[in-house]
């Protein structure tokens, strides 16, 4: 049976919405995702005027696809993958690979940012040496076809504001699924569930049913109890079944699996069976479609009680009994951290957010407004800033509010709190007992140690037209005295892709309302100073509130207690942005500010980029996302989101002869729970994004040769310290 994948329902759309385009470069070619805003260019040689086909001379699925004219095709390195007409596996290459192959139809994966696929009819043959070249054989009809990367709801449903019709639409998610074998633990084989609108009465699309009925979950029809098993309920294509009994997983074959035990949280259990069920897809996978040596299944394989080579065709009500049999303490060690945990309040409106996070896979949790560390927070707590690592603040305490030096020493102009923040309408998120590389929080309120998450930032992104780079970067200062900061327009140079940059100084309140109304800035960075009612501008404030709409999708608000303001931006169309909640002093701002522009640039995700300046700098808690924290400015190579830990082992970062490197994958804007990450080194194999490579000792020369390889964050951590520096790898080499 063909393995070729089918695409999701929200991949079979119009081709001015997916947006593929080719274009003729200098050098080759370059594929353009207008919707995703990426680019990737091959080379060819000879240079190639592309030729449109049908996309179904293909194998693999397409959204658009042309001929090449070419015997040599080049693009950059990354893991490759030679599949036959039946798209079966043939071959798997890494780094430093030749491959020759016979006459025959093949289909090589050369995705980067984009969904790529060249197919060749007659001989072949592959070199990964000197980043990825490709050779075809005289006569041979090479044709390239592409697909968007984008994920949206296909399509919508209505419910009513009762649990009857939160139930019903839940049991619709799964309908999303492309697979429903292992190969849905690929971020890219899961599509989006239906968007929910809560309205007057049910409409549910005709189709829309659950692909695995013989898969129920079943939870008493409470908000609190179907909020949390959304997730399951969609990754499993089960069933959502009213129940006034307790939570459990049903089969038609008569398992029964409880989802609520004596001494055990309910929401505790569903988190960990959805953790399980994915991990031991991902494990079993290698069986599937993508062959690839995941080091996290050599890790479990002796533990577990199941032949992975026999289990995989199984039906789910076979493989699901199986994976839950299997111990949670003998895996949880290799399961990786979490991309995301999101805390719904119980009430019917919330579930108008309910598929963004499913889709996402978030683990779901239900918190009022009241709970937390008694409902709110005391802004004293938060208002004196921790120092930064490389610029302390430890001499001169931070001077109080009020003091003449206030204003001189923190990025505000007033003192107020000021509207949205104050103790009865915070919520402390900070010890929620997540270990979730981000936390959002939907409910009413500022939350504090978690991003804001609202539908309306999921549905601005969703509803972009195609919009080919360059990206318009606006960078404004509207403070003299942080002018020096205007140098972070020097950090966005569009690697991978093109950027515009532009610089505004002492705009009027008319002038900045203006930028952001016109659709001239997709990207915003603002230095300056805040006050309760808005920005600070050479005529006065201007408060977000005030404009008509934006075209603007992301933003950093340099500025102290710019929440409401960037709360206001996506309420007028923007995506998601970085805020602070509390005053922050004016030299550690800027040095935060130029770390989050320059972890941007590369292509990491607005929450990727704060929570590795946080990790790297005190000051970095004290910013947060507003909006979707999974946006994207840039791009990166490999839509991943890389970060590097260097230990000097015998002496300081210059002097030292060894050190010891270990690199985290975060979730990247394409590459999410389920994905994998490959470091181009010997030492290293294939590892699920959320988990950390095991820690290897390389001489200095080796060390410098893999960093200068890409540009990626570099946490480095002095022996024996608890002190850590950032610094890019390219610059890091460059120092070493």
């Amino acid at each position: 049976m063909s393995k070729t994948p089918t695409p999701a329902d929200g991949a079979s759309l119009d081709d001015d919405v997916r947006g593929i385009q080719f274009e003729t470069a200098d050098t080759g070619i370059t594929v353009v995702d207008g919707i995703e805003r990426k680019r990737d260019h091959l080379g060819t040689d000879p240079v190639v005027e592309p030729t449109p086909v049908p996309t179904d001379r293909l194998v693999a699925p397409v959204d658009s696809a042309v001929r090449l004219y070419a015997d040599r095709v080049e693009a950059d390195p990354n893991i490759v993958m030679v599949r036959d007409d039946s798209f079966d596996m043939v071959d798997h290459l890494t780094e430093g690979t030749e491959r020759e192959y016979p006459p025959g139809r093949y289909v090589v994966d050369v995705s980067g940012p984009i969904k790529q696929y060249l197919q060749v009819d007659g001989r072949l043959s592959i070199s990964t040496d000197e980043g990825t070249v490709i050779e075809v054989g005289d006569g041979a009809e090479a044709l390239l076809g592409a697909r968007s990367k984008h994920n949206r709801p296909a399509t919508e449903i209505t419910v009513p504001p009762t649990t009857d019709g939160l139930v019903r639409a839940v049991s619709t998610f799964g309908a999303a699924l492309k697979m429903t074998t292992p190969d849905r633990s690929w971020p890219g084989h899961r599509g989006h569930p239906p968007a929910v609108t809560v309205g007057d009465e049910l409409d549910v699309p005709q189709g829309l049913a659950p692909p695995c009925p013989e898969v129920q979950v079943l939870v008493p029809p409470e908000e609190r109890y179907v909020y949390p098993v959304a997730p399951l309920v969609y990754y499993l294509g089960a069933e959502l079944v009213p129940h006034r009994g307790p939570p459990q997983i049903r089969t038609d074959a008569g398992f029964e699996y409880d989802l609520q035990r004596s001494g055990e949280e309910f929401e505790t259990r569903v988190e960990q069976t959805l953790k399980q069920v994915l991990f031991l897809e991902c494990c079993l996978r290698s069986e599937g479609l993508i062959e690839l040596p995941l080091h996290e299944r050599s890790a479990v394989a002796g533990d577990l009680p199941m032949n992975a080579a026999e289990l995989f065709d199984q039906p789910a009500q076979v493989r699901l009994p199986a994976y839950l049999s299997v111990e949670h303490e003998t895996i949880a060690p290799h399961i990786p951290d979490w991309e995301l945990a999101a805390h719904l309040a119980p009430r019917p409106e919330q579930a108008e957010l309910l598929p963004h996070l499913v889709n996402d896979l978030a683990v779901v949790r239900t918190t009022t407004e009241d709970e937390g560390d008694g409902g709110g927070v005391d802004p004293t707590e938060l208002s004196t800033p921790e120092p930064t690592v490389d610029e302390a603040v430890t001499d001169d305490a931070a001077p109080e509010e009020g003091d003449a030096s206030f204003e001189d020493f923190f990025r505000s102009a007033g003192t107020d709190i000021g509207d949205g923040w104050t103790v009865e309408n915070s919520v402390d998120l900070r010890d929620d007992g997540s270990d979730a590389l981000e936390t959002v929080w939907s409910g009413e309120g500022v939350p504090v140690g978690a991003s804001k998450a609202t539908k309306r930032a999921y549905e601005n992104r969703y509803s972009r037209q195609p919009d080919p780079p360059p990206i318009d970067v606006g960078v404004v200062c509207n403070d003299d005295s942080m002018s020096e900061e205007l140098d972070v327009t020097e950090l966005y140079d569009g690697e991978k892709l093109p950027m515009n940059v532009s610089t505004y100084r002492n705009l009027s309140r008319a002038g900045l309302k203006t930028l952001v109304e016109a659709g001239d800035v997709d990207f915003l960075h603002y230095i300056g100073h805040a006050e309760p009612d808005g920005l600070h501008c050479a005529d006065g404030t201007l408060s977000f509130a005030e404009i008509d709409g934006t075209e603007t999708e992301a933003f950093l608000l340099n500025a102290c207690r710019s929440f409401d303001q960037g709360r206001a931006l996506i309420e007028a169309g923007a995506i998601g942005g970085v805020v602070t909640l509390q005053p922050v002093p004016i030299e550690s701002a800027a040095e935060v500010g130029k770390r989050v522009a320059e972890l941007l640039n590369i292509g990491y995700p607005l929450g990727v980029a704060v929570d590795v300046a946080d990790e790297a700098t005190q000051i970095g808690s004290q910013y947060q996302i507003v909006g979707d924290g999974g946006r994207a400015v840039a791009q990166h190579k490999s839509g991943g989101a890389f970060v590097h830990e260097v230990t000097p082992v015998d002496g300081d970062l210059s002097s030292a002869s060894e050190y010891d490197l270990r690199i985290q994958g975060h979730p990247g804007e394409n590459n999410g729970l389920g994905g994998v990450f490959h470091p181009h080194h010997d030492e290293f194999g294939h590892y699920l994004i959320g988990n950390s490579t095991p820690e290897v000792r390389l001489e200095q020369e080796t060390l410098v040769g893999f960093l200068r390889k890409s540009s990626e964050p570099v946490i480095v951590q002095p022996n024996g310290s608890t002190d850590s520096n950032l610094w890019t790898s390219d610059r890091l080499a460059e120092q070493l």
